[in-house]
């Protein structure tokens, strides 16, 4: 499995727990975290999380508060604070004016032009995989589209109504 990126509404005072899993005879002590609530989006913003938000933006306590430093640096737990979820909509935003500006400048590419863009997008509303309309379903989100102007509705969706006074967003990497 990738690397990933997720986001969870988590305890506002311990959003993370760590855990004892087991230690060696020579003192190696080895733990596990846990995060202290739901998933409510799976798999959204990983390339904008890796490629276009800055070390500057993740360090920047109006956006993002790291939660914990895994000393493997294979995963990532971060606070998303209001504008820091702001602005991971901004960069989905440019991002998919891109992808609209490069596909007009090549309309003939049968993979990337207009319609075999529009043949991929049939095919996802032909099987369901666009609008969330399951009941008890887990995840928060109004689309299980990958398509990027689609998925965008899900950051949307989470900055209109999830709760920052009483919960923290939660960002999982790994």
């Amino acid at each position: 499995m990738s690397w990933r990126v997720s986001f969870y509404k988590a305890d506002k005072n311990e959003p993370l727990t760590r855990e004892l899993v087991h230690e060696d005879d020579d003192g190696t002590v080895y733990e596990e975290t846990y995060i202290n609530g739901e998933e409510i989006l799976n798999n959204e913003g990983t390339v904008i999380w890796l490629e276009e938000i800055s070390k500057e933006d993740k360090e920047n306590l109006e956006l993002f508060e790291q939660l914990w430093e895994d000393p493997s640096g294979d995963c990532d737990y971060y606070e998303v604070k209001r504008p820091g979820l702001k602005l991971f909509i901004e960069k989905y935003q440019k991002h998919i004016i891109k992808m609209y500006e490069d596909m007009i400048a090549d309309p003939d590419n049968p993979l990337d032009g207009p319609e075999g863009y529009a043949k991929r997008k049939l095919w996802n509303w032909q099987h369901n995989l666009v609008i969330n309309l399951r009941d008890n379903y887990k995840f928060a989100g109004v689309t299980f589209s990958d398509f990027w102007e689609y998925t965008i509705f899900n950051l949307v969706y989470l900055y209109h109504n999830f709760d920052f006074e009483n919960y923290k967003l939660v960002l999982y990497g790994g």
